[in-house]
C-alpha cells in the first residue's frame, strides 16, 4: 500500500465541482483527477490532497497545510512547527510518495523531504526544461535548483527526456496523459477555443479569427483562476461585442465540456505554452481536429493525424483553418475520423494510470544519473 500526496488544491474543482462557487482548473488538475480515480479503483493507494479548500470525494482525504507559528519562544516554536509539518505527511502505509507538478516556493517539497517522504516531480511543459517559459526566469531558477532534490523526475515526451539527460544528467521515465472517451456528435459546426484566460494563451487572437469566419459559429471557454484573468476576460467581452457569431463562456464545469468538444468542427489553440495538453487530447477524443498557432507538445501535430501547427505564423494558422473549412463535408469527416483514431490510440486513462504505477511502485533509488 502506498500513500500518495498531492499539493494541488484545485483538483477538487474537477472531482467535486458542486463544492465550489467558481470552477478554477487547468489541464494538470484534470490529469490528476483522472489519475486519482484510476488509482482508487486499484485499492492499493491511499490518496491525500493537501488543500485549504475543503471538498468531498469518496476515498480521498483532505488535509490542510501546516499552520506554522511565526512568533513565540524560538525553541518551542521550532518544535511545534516541526511536528505540524510532519503531521501533514503522516501515514500508516509502508511507503509515502509526494507527487508535484509545480513547486511554488519550494516549502512543501522541503517539508516532504524533512518528513522522509519520496518526492516525484512531473515535468508539465516543455518550457520547464528548454527555458522557453514566457514568464519570469525566477521560477525556472528555483525549479532547477530542486532537480537534484527530487527522488524521481518524470516527463511527458522524448524531447523532455533528452533535455533532462543532457542538461541535468537525469534519467526520467516518460508518463503518458490520459483522457476519457467522449460521445461523438452528429453535427459538428463550431470553431472552439478552450483555455486559461491569461496573456500567454493569447485569447484575443481567437477574436480575430471569429471576425474572419463570420459564417461559422465560434465559442470560447475561458478558465478564470485569478482576478487578473477576470480583468482580461472583461476586456475580451467588450472587444467581442461586434462579433455576433462568437459566444464566450467562463469557468464551465469539466462535466459539461465533452459536448462542447463534440459539436466543434475544429479546435483552435493560440497559446504560446501548453502544459499537459489536455485540451488537444480531449478535442481528438471528440473527433475534432486541432489547429495550433505555436504549440506542438511532443510533436503530436507533426504527422497531421491529430491536426496541424502553424509554427507561430498567425496568417498561416488562418490559412490552415480556411483550407480545412473549405473542404467538402466528406474530406472534413475523414480528417475528424483520423483525429479520433489518433487520440484513442494514444491517451486512454488506463494506459496513463499504469504508466504512473510503474513509477510509484519502484523504489525511489530507481532514478539513476548517467
Amino acid at each position: 500500500m502506498i500513500t500518495l500526496f498531492f499539493d494541488n488544491p484545485r483538483i477538487g474543482h474537477v472531482l467535486d465541482p458542486d463544492s465550489f462557487a467558481e470552477l478554477r482548473f487547468g489541464g494538470i488538475q484534470v490529469q490528476m483527477a483522472h489519475l486519482i480515480q484510476g488509482l482508487l479503483q486499484t485499492r492499493e493507494y491511499k490518496i491525500v490532497i493537501i488543500s485549504d479548500e475543503p471538498f468531498i470525494y469518496p476515498g480521498v482525504e483532505i488535509r490542510s497545510k501546516a499552520k506554522l507559528i511565526q512568533r513565540g519562544v524560538p525553541i518551542l516554536s521550532r518544535w511545534i512547527n516541526k511536528n505540524r509539518r510532519k503531521r501533514v505527511f503522516a501515514a500508516d502505509t509502508p511507503r509515502r510518495v509526494f507527487l508535484q507538478s509545480h513547486i511554488k516556493d519550494g516549502h512543501m517539497t522541503d517539508e516532504a523531504i524533512f518528513a522522509g517522504v519520496e518526492t516525484v516531480f512531473r515535468v508539465n511543459s516543455d518550457s520547464l526544461v528548454d527555458d522557453s517559459h514566457p514568464t519570469s526566469s525566477a521560477y525556472l531558477d528555483l525549479l532547477h535548483s530542486y532537480f537534484s532534490k527530487f527522488d524521481i523526475i518524470i516527463c511527458q515526451s522524448a524531447y523532455q527526456q533528452r533535455l533532462l539527460r543532457e542538461r541535468w544528467r537525469i534519467e526520467a521515465p516518460i508518463v503518458t496523459m490520459g483522457t476519457k472517451p467522449i460521445q461523438l456528435a452528429v453535427e459538428k459546426s463550431e470553431l472552439l477555443w478552450v483555455g486559461r484566460c491569461t496573456p500567454f494563451k493569447q485569447p484575443w487572437l481567437f477574436l480575430e479569427l471569429a471576425r474572419s469566419f463570420p459564417e461559422h459559429a465560434c465559442r470560447m471557454v475561458l478558465s478564470i483562476a485569478r482576478s487578473v484573468d477576470a480583468d482580461l476576460a472583461d476586456a475580451l467581452a467588450i472587444n467581442a461585442k461586434d462579433i455576433p457569431n462568437l459566444t464566450i463562456e467562463r469557468n464551465v464545469s469539466y462535466a459539461d465540456m465533452p459536448e462542447r468538444y463534440a459539436r466543434a468542427c475544429a479546435f483552435v489553440s493560440t497559446s504560446l505554452v501548453e502544459g499537459a495538453p489536455n485540451v488537444f487530447a480531449e478535442a481528438g477524443m471528440a473527433a475534432t481536429p486541432v489547429f495550433s498557432l505555436a504549440v506542438n507538445p511532443a510533436n503530436m501535430l507533426d504527422e497531421g493525424e491529430l491536426g496541424a501547427c502553424a509554427d507561430g505564423n498567425f496568417g498561416y494558422l488562418h490559412n490552415l483553418l480556411r483550407d480545412y473549412l473549405d473542404e467538402t463535408p466528406e474530406v472534413r469527416a475523414e480528417r475528424q475520423s483520423r483525429a479520433h483514431e489518433f487520440a484513442q490510440s494514444q491517451w486512454s486513462v488506463g494506459r496513463m494510470v499504469e504508466s504512473y504505477r510503474r513509477v510509484f511502485e519502484h523504489k525511489a533509488n530507481a532514478r539513476k544519473s548517467v
